[in-house]
């Protein structure tokens, strides 16, 4: 649907100047040249470690009071009521581990958006330039968008990549 929009857009905007400049570049790959956001990529994994490791820290906790309960249990040291009460904390800590592991992945996805938001902000700084400095009417994504003018379009890259200092 967003493809079939912009050829309508691209269309009715090029039906009013038959000489616009469009040009096109892979966001994509851009990003994946860029040393900021290889370092924030380094980052996320590492901070994806870390929820992984205090997931297993909190699944092993669970683990060790369970077996702490169970021999309490076995060796007639509890009352009934000690055991619900036991019991009712393990079912605490299993829930927090549960809301934990579901809310990992927002974790690791609001860290990311936080640490790309200037680099993405600089990226289209830069295309916006690029686009004021040569004239271009439209810059299309070559990854996220059909390209219906490759033909008579620029790749405008390498000007992005001198914009960014790359």
């Amino acid at each position: 649907m967003r493809k079939v929009i912009l050829g309508f857009i691209l269309v009715f905007a090029f039906g009013f100047s038959l000489h616009a400049q469009i040009g096109h570049l892979d966001m994509d790959a851009l990003k994946r040249e860029m040393p900021d956001v290889i370092a924030v990529e380094s980052k996320v994994k590492l901070y994806r470690m870390l929820l992984i490791e205090q997931g297993v820290a909190m699944v092993l906790d669970l683990q060790k009071e369970y077996d702490r309960i169970q021999r309490l249990v076995d060796g007639g040291c509890l009352t009934y009521i000690s055991q619900r009460k036991l019991v009712a904390k393990i079912l605490i800590k299993q829930n927090e581990l549960s809301l934990f592991e579901a809310g990992m992945e927002e974790m690791i996805q609001t860290m990311k958006t936080r640490l790309m938001i200037p680099i993405l902000d600089s990226i289209n700084s830069a295309i916006q330039a690029v686009a004021q400095e040569n004239q271009f009417q439209f810059i299309l994504d070559e990854g996220s968008t059909s390209i219906l003018f490759i033909g008579t379009s620029s790749d405008v890259s390498a000007l992005v990549r001198g914009k960014l200092g790359m």
